[in-house]
C-alpha cells in the first residue's frame, strides 16, 4: 500500500511539474470545499481540501485531505424519564479524486467526481479507521463548483451518505 502512494506521489508531482511549466495540455488545479453530510436522522459539516492536475481539460486526479463529522442526537423516553444524548463523530479522510469533465469549456463545465480513500476519526474517545468512497456530480462555474453525491463509511458497519458541498477552485 505505501509503494501505491508513493507511485501515485510520484505520478502526481511529475505532472505538476509538467504543468507549471506552461503546457497548455496539463493544468495544476487545487480546490477548497465545504458541505454537509446527511443521513435520515443525522448530519454533519465537512470541509475539503485537495490538489492535482487537469489534463486535457477533461481529466482531474488529485489527492485531497480534510475534515468530517456527523452528529445525531437520540432522545430516550422510559417511565416519565427523558433523556437526551448527542453522539459526535469526526473523521480525517485521506484519498485520491477522479473527475471527468463533460465539456471543455472554461466559464461553466458539468463533472463526474469520484473519491476513493481511507479515513482516521474518534468516537467517543475511541479510534478507528476504515475505507471511504464517494460518487457524485458537480458543476464549475467559473471558479466556483457545486457537487452532490453518495458518500460511504466502511468500518465496523456500513455508513450510506448524502453530501452536498460548495467550493472554489484555484
Amino acid at each position: 500500500m505505501k509503494r501505491l502512494i508513493i507511485l501515485f506521489l510520484s505520478l502526481l508531482s511529475a505532472t505538476s511539474l509538467m504543468a507549471q511549466g506552461g503546457n497548455d495540455k496539463f493544468k495544476l488545479q487545487a480546490q477548497a470545499d465545504i458541505g454537509t453530510l446527511f443521513l435520515d436522522d443525522a448530519a454533519g459539516p465537512t470541509v475539503t481540501l485537495g490538489i492535482g492536475v487537469r489534463m486535457f481539460g477533461h481529466l482531474y486526479v488529485g489527492i485531497e485531505t480534510g475534515f468530517d463529522t456527523m452528529i445525531k442526537r437520540y432522545r430516550l423516553d422510559s417511565n416519565f424519564l427523558t433523556l437526551q444524548h448527542t453522539r459526535f463523530e469526526g473523521y480525517i479522510p485521506v484519498g485520491a479524486n477522479l473527475k471527468g469533465y463533460l465539456f471543455k469549456n472554461h466559464n461553466w463545465s458539468p463533472y463526474l467526481n469520484c473519491s476513493l480513500g481511507g479515513f482516521f476519526g474518534f468516537y467517543r474517545e475511541h479510534w478507528f479507521e476504515g475505507f471511504r468512497s464517494q460518487i457524485g456530480l458537480g458543476i464549475d462555474i467559473k471558479q466556483f463548483n457545486v457537487n452532490v453525491g453518495y458518500h460511504a463509511l466502511v468500518h465496523d458497519v456500513t455508513q450510506h451518505c448524502g453530501y452536498v458541498k460548495l467550493g472554489y477552485r484555484f
